[in-house]
């Protein structure tokens, strides 16, 4: 189970407690702290369980003198078997992982196991199918104009890294797909290790060092199949590169830096002046799915490797 904790204007540490199967005594009991601008994700599992089975979970808040009414119930049937996707993501050291299975809520858990969850703001759409990759999970659609996704944490400068995510679309109009910027309200005004669609379809993966640096794909994508794109950056010899499909499309082997200063990873929008083709729009309208941050730079192999389990 993954939740945001609550936001209590008197008390910063609340306890959250379980319930399990319509049973009035909680299965487990925790505390986290919490302030409006910093609502971090709790995370337990229940092992006390077997594959095939459904179970229901209610979770209270309390400061220790007044309880919140239980949530509404949230069912979970237990995998008979883990879902090769996923997995191989989480093997492969995925720093953040989004998989957009939320419904009508403003939090996106974090299934790394390391508590990056995010923000979704103005009320995408969610639950969309069919989603990228086999099995239950679905994907979520943005609309082109406000919506987006921030992470909660302020991450520090990453000089090595992988984006990775799936994107819908038949949009003209462009929009930044996922990047890294210095803002979480509005548009940020210091905005790199990002990418985005062109008007024609193109996708560009661009960073700050010396100036704009960007690699483009020669082909387009907005042709309302999903499609696998991944960008990374390593050290001088390697650079930049970005893969769609599991395929190579462009590089850049002398560009390793990128803007040193920490920021907010954003998924469906954030300002893209200043860059190389800007498109007309800002924010992407489609859908994404499985939005996954490395702290490494993933090999071709590997990029390969994942594209090759979208169906299981």
């Amino acid at each position: 189970m993954n939740w945001q904790t609550s936001f209590d204007t008197d008390d910063g540490e609340l306890t959250y407690r379980i319930y399990k199967d319509g049973s009035n005594t909680p299965i487990h009991t925790t505390t986290g702290y919490s302030v409006f601008w910093d609502r971090p994700q709790l995370t337990w599992t229940d092992t006390d369980v077997a594959p095939g089975e459904t179970h229901s979970y209610r979770i209270t808040a309390s400061d220790g003198t007044n309880t919140s009414s239980k949530s509404p119930a949230q069912s979970a049937t237990v995998a008979s078997e883990p879902e090769a996707y996923p997995a191989r993501v989480r093997a492969d050291g995925a720093s953040l992982y989004w998989r957009w299975d939320e419904g009508t809520s403003t939090f996106a858990h974090d299934s790394s196991g390391n508590l990056n969850n995010g923000f979704m703001r103005n009320g995408p759409a969610y639950r969309q199918t069919p989603a990228a990759v086999a099995g239950p999970s679905t994907a979520i659609g943005f609309n082109g104009s406000n919506d987006y996704a921030y992470s909660n944490r302020q991450h520090p400068q990453p000089d090595r890294y992988t984006i990775e995510t799936w994107i819908r679309t038949t949009t003209t109009r462009g929009g930044k797909i996922v990047g890294f910027g210095n803002l979480t309200q509005q548009n940020s005004t210091r905005h790199d290790k990002h990418i985005y669609m062109r008007n024609d379809g193109r996708l560009v993966f661009g960073v700050q060092s010396g100036g704009t640096r960007t690699v483009t794909t020669s082909g387009a994508y907005n042709d309302g199949q999903w499609h696998h794109v991944v960008a990374t950056q390593g050290p001088l010899g390697q650079g930049m590169s970005l893969y769609v499909d599991g395929q190579l499309r462009a590089s850049n082997i002398l560009v390793s830096g990128n803007d040193s200063r920490p920021g907010y990873w954003r998924v469906g929008g954030d300002n893209l002046s200043g860059w190389p083709s800007r498109p007309t729009s800002n924010f992407f309208e489609g859908q994404i799915d499985e939005t996954a941050i490395y702290p490494t730079a993933l090999s071709g192999s590997t990029i390969s490797a994942h594209y090759a389990l979208r169906n299981g």
